[in-house]
């Protein structure tokens, strides 16, 4: 019985301490919200963003933004910042999943554009009109 209860304990104690930054739980309720409003509109375009794709965040990535491994294995975010900044990130990141290309191509930035606008229709986006500081670089929606 006192292993059992010892083992509780230890349980609780690293659940305690390895809960999600809020900042992150934020940006994954409005990628949630994101995916639900893409399956239930039938947008086709971006089919490719109805799954859920691994979302990982970070603090102190050292002058990264983010990144996306094979156009959506995973997607790391930096966390070093506000929700909107972050997720700012994520919706760069998921615009790559919807080219072929690694580069940011016209293609890129238009699919980057329309989800964004999306996102912002959906309300759970605000656009950062300002060169804003993010994680050792800068994001701005021109």
């Amino acid at each position: 019985m006192r292993t059992f209860a010892l083992l509780l304990i230890i349980n609780l104690v690293v659940l305690y301490y390895t809960r999600q930054p809020k900042e992150l739980v934020e940006v994954k309720e409005k990628y949630t919200i994101l995916r639900k409003h893409l399956r239930e509109t039938n947008n086709e375009k971006y089919h490719m963003l109805h799954r859920t794709i691994p979302l990982t965040g970070m603090k102190r990535m050292q002058g990264s933004v983010g990144s996306n491994t094979n156009k959506g294995g995973e997607i790391v975010v930096c966390l070093d910042g506000k929700p909107n900044e972050i997720f700012h990130v994520l919706i760069h990141e998921l615009a790559h999943c919807t080219v072929s290309e690694y580069k940011h191509s016209p293609q890129f930035w238009e699919n980057y554009i329309e989800l964004r606008d999306m996102c912002i229709n959906l309300g759970i986006y605000e656009q950062i009109p300002e060169r804003t500081e993010f994680c050792g670089q800068h994001i701005q929606d021109k």
